[in-house]
């Protein structure tokens, strides 16, 4: 069963302008209703079995939780005017803090998410996000990032097992290697971008250029940085498929069939259209990578997808919903 996305460039468009303009004549209050518009826009337009998702989630909460931030961050600033010894105490209080902020952005998001009606969730315990995002870090800076591909592998672990569509969990099922192959394999084409760009800049430079001192440089510098372009896409789409070709809705299973290069070129090419109508374009990119992502995945169920939704809402109806799941605060971090 494949995913498909139905919305436009156009009709995304209009929600964009809007959005952006009011934003900015609300000093960026309004940025929080934005988000909700924006998310539900996406969500409702993103089908799988001829059903879509929906996003529930409220400004107010979103608000609140741009607010503690802010909150968050003027404190920190202003403690370090006064000392380095406030400054690092309320550094130390945000760090301590920071993976409960996190846990409760999972669960904001997930929770305020369904499909057929039926409520995400994430159950992954507060003790393992400390272990995550307190540990894991510490872990890849000792060892000079070397454990950050195995670091990932954990994060989505606990992420995806922690995760759940109604009753039926998640379950992740990745290796490291796969990820260390993804972080070596993206290093490699940003590598070989570079030398390609630099070096076909190089003849150019050489062909037209009566001083050729630093010509070698500079093309080798150009092309370093079109090379790190290639960066953000080569990485999502590598990581892409090893994360959600290894995850399992109960005893259904996700197909990610994303294609590097092609993923790179839409890049490169809404990166081009964007600069050229000065911004304008940005909307019509989003929908052009969202509809091109969602047409590489695809659910393999191992039954009939109906008799699962109708099997879970019974059991959610029967157990009730209790508003224990409500979260209010969404950091958004």
């Amino acid at each position: 069963m494949p995913f498909t996305f139905t919305g436009s460039g156009a009709s995304y468009f209009r929600i964009w302008i809007v959005n952006g303009v009011l934003s900015l004549l609300t000093l960026g209050i309004y940025s929080a209703w934005a988000k909700v518009r924006r998310l539900q826009y996406f969500y409702r337009n993103t089908q799988v079995d001829g059903a879509a998702f929906d996003y529930h989630g409220t400004p107010w909460a979103i608000l609140k939780g741009r607010i503690i931030a802010i909150v968050l961050f003027m404190l920190y600033s202003f403690a370090g005017e006064f000392s380095k010894l406030a400054g690092g105490l309320v550094l130390l209080a945000l760090i301590a803090i920071m993976p409960w902020l996190l846990w409760n952005s999972l669960r904001f998001r997930l929770y305020n998410s369904s499909y057929r009606g039926i409520r995400f969730a994430f159950r992954g315990s507060l003790g393992g996000a400390y272990g995550i995002f307190l540990g894991l870090p510490v872990l890849a800076l000792f060892t000079l990032y070397l454990a950050a591909p195995f670091a990932h592998c954990l994060f989505k672990r606990y992420q995806h097992n922690g995760s759940a569509l109604g009753n039926t969990r998640f379950s992740f099922h990745g290796r490291a290697s796969r990820f260390y192959l993804a972080y070596v394999a993206c290093f490699a084409i940003v590598a070989i971008i570079t030398v390609i760009v630099g070096t076909g800049l190089l003849g150019l430079f050489s062909a037209v250029a009566t001083q050729a001192k630093h010509t070698a440089a500079f093309a080798y510098v150009i092309g370093f940085y079109v090379g790190l372009l290639a960066a953000y896409p080569v990485f999502s789409a590598l990581i892409l498929r090893c994360v959600w070709n290894d995850t399992r809705l109960g005893e259904h299973r996700f197909v990610c069939r994303l294609s590097v290069l092609r993923f790179l070129g839409i890049h490169y090419a809404n990166l081009l259209l964007t600069v050229i109508t000065l911004g304008l374009y940005r909307p019509f990119a989003k929908v052009r990578v969202t509809r091109y992502l969602l047409s590489t995945f695809a659910l393999i169920p191992s039954g009939s997808l109906d008799a699962f939704t109708q099997s879970e809402a019974d059991a959610i109806g029967a157990a009730g919903e209790e508003a224990a799941g409500v979260f209010d605060i969404d950091i958004a971090l």
